[in-house]
Parts: structure tokens; C-alpha cells; sequence
């Protein structure tokens, strides 16, 4: 899967629409949440994720299958002062 101007292609199958940060993405039916770090943020390091306003432990990422409407927030820790 690779990310496109607001779309994660990974095939030419079903897609859900969803919100990441604001924006509306396409991914192909059946994304999880770690596809969606995996492809956004390459590494996943110092990066948590709600959805729908709760926080998704990174344990379950693999395991929480996105459906169409999900809002997702992405945050990252920054280092510095």
C-alpha cells in the first residue's frame, strides 16, 4: 500500500472513506490501524492513535479494522523546548 493525494491504494478492491487528521483518506476495505501508520508514518515511532476519541493502545493496531466513516487522530511526540 502506498499513499496517494489523500488515498492509501493497496489494490483495486472495495474502499472505505474515512477522516486522518482532518482529511479525508481512501483505504481499501479491511485497513487497520497500523496500515495506516505504516504508510503515514513510516517507523510508527513516538506516534499515538484515537479513534472515534479513544486512545487505540499500539498493542491492537494490528488487530482494529477500520470501517467506513472511522475518524482517526494521529499525533507525534516532538522533541525539543
Amino acid at each position: 500500500m502506498t499513499v496517494q493525494s489523500g488515498t492509501l491504494a493497496g489494490g483495486s478492491g472495495p474502499e472505505i472513506g474515512v477522516i486522518v487528521n482532518g482529511e479525508p483518506v481512501l483505504l481499501p476495505e479491511g485497513s487497520t490501524v497500523a496500515d495506516v501508520v505504516a504508510n503515514r508514518w513510516p517507523g510508527g515511532r513516538g506516534v499515538a492513535v484515537a479513534l472515534g476519541r479513544e486512545v487505540v493502545p499500539r498493542s491492537s493496531w494490528s488487530t482494529v479494522t477500520l470501517s467506513e466513516g472511522a475518524v482517526l487522530e494521529v499525533v507525534t511526540a516532538v522533541a525539543g523546548g
